[in-house]
């Protein structure tokens, strides 16, 4: 068990530095699922970069991993996005809440549950206070709480343009520059 675990941990790295001259931020990616440990591989890959977009593509993981890096990427005041056409759910959209703006691609995913007890599989009623306790120290309404607890933990509650308004969790489109200098960077020719 700790052996899958360790094989699927994010992978965290930095895939563009920032220009200054250009106001251009640096480019983070954070990949995989959320474990223990994660939040450290953001501060190290950080070291000297103040201004960053931190791109997240998961499938969740670590309820109390994804506050940590959210509320570590509020505090150092950086955006995060979900690209085009990638998937961001669960834990990985907890952590995207952190970004200040938020983006997100054409065809971008991110969806929200319920946080699962992982010893009864069930609603965790602990989880959702530690959530709510979140969404408070992120500023944002409390009707955000509603659409992220909306699905039980065995189904998503996707964002859309109509539950961003209706829940107030606003979002930015991600630039077509962003997206281009970002698959340019994780595919390089």
């Amino acid at each position: 068990m700790l052996l899958a675990t360790a094989t699927q941990a994010a992978e965290v790295k930095v895939l563009s530095l920032a220009d200054s001259a250009t106001s251009t931020p640096a480019l983070i990616t954070i990949k995989g699922r959320l474990n223990e440990g994660d939040e450290g591989k953001l501060l190290e890959t950080l070291g000297a970069i103040r201004s960053a977009i931190v791109f997240l593509e998961s499938p969740g993981g670590s309820l109390r991993v994804a506050i940590s890096l959210g509320l570590t990427i509020r505090k150092k005041g950086l955006e995060t996005a979900v690209a085009d056409g990638a998937i961001c759910t669960s834990a990985c959209a907890l952590a995207w809440l952190g970004g200040s703006p938020r983006r997100m691609g054409q065809d971008a995913r991110i969806g929200f549950h319920e946080p699962r007890d992982p010893s009864s599989g069930e609603s965790s009623l602990k989880g959702e206070a530690n959530i709510a306790n979140y969404i408070r120290q992120l500023g944002l309404p409390y009707a955000a709480l509603s659409l992220i607890l909306r699905a039980d933990p065995k189904s998503i509650a996707w964002l859309t343009d109509a539950s961003s308004s209706a829940y107030r969790v606003f979002y930015v489109e991600l630039r077509r520059d962003q997206a281009e200098r970002y698959f340019g960077a994780t595919n390089p020719r």
